[in-house]
């Protein structure tokens, strides 16, 4: 599998990429706010580990996949824990209502079908539980496969959700804005 393009490797990065690093930490911030504490945590599309960590700091356990094996290696090496379990996708063995918390942060545009991979990851949610997705806003970065408009992301997970949450530059606001670069939607299955 091909190394995506826009990853963040914090440890390793270049003055341009420090406001995408803020970027991507506040948006992991606002899943911390809606993770069980002491709960099961799937990280799906965890890239280089570093969110993974944060969500360790509150779960009593986080499973992080990515389909990356040097994103899953330099995570291992870099950000190890206890309380982590880095894993290649397609060694995935999850049984339907695993999770008490999902987190997919700018993972969906990534794939030639995101609804199957939302259905897929929203089944190993419990029911009565979060799910926090994101997604980029018109990106064209290499290895997005799916470009989302405002609209389009907010039809995507209708009849799913009633609260979204936007991001400019800065932290997420439940206002929306006139140009947003990223959409949360912040699920709770019922």
């Amino acid at each position: 599998m091909n190394e995506i393009h826009d990853r963040i490797y914090p440890d390793n990065i270049g003055k341009a990429g420090v406001d995408e690093l803020r970027m991507h930490i506040y948006r992991y911030n606002f899943a911390l706010k809606h993770t069980l504490a002491g709960g099961i945590t799937l990280d799906a599309g965890c890239g280089s580990g570093y969110g993974s960590r944060m969500l360790s700091f509150i779960s009593g356990q986080v499973i992080a996949i990515d389909r990356a094996e040097a994103a899953i290696t330099h995570a291992k090496e870099h950000f190890p824990s206890d309380k982590i379990d880095f894993r290649l996708c397609e060694t995935l063995n999850l049984q339907d209502g695993d999770f008490d918390t999902i987190v997919a942060l700018e993972m969906l545009e990534h794939n030639n079908n995101p609804e199957e991979i939302f259905n897929f990851l929203m089944s190993k949610l419990k029911v009565g539980k979060h799910a926090i997705f994101s997604l980029p806003v018109n990106s064209r970065a290499p290895g997005h496969l799916r470009i989302f408009s405002v609209q389009d992301i907010q039809q995507f997970f209708k009849g799913q959700t009633g609260f979204f949450f936007y991001q400019n530059v800065g932290d997420v606001s439940p206002e929306p804005n006139d140009n947003p670069l990223v959409i949360i939607a912040l699920i709770l299955k019922t």
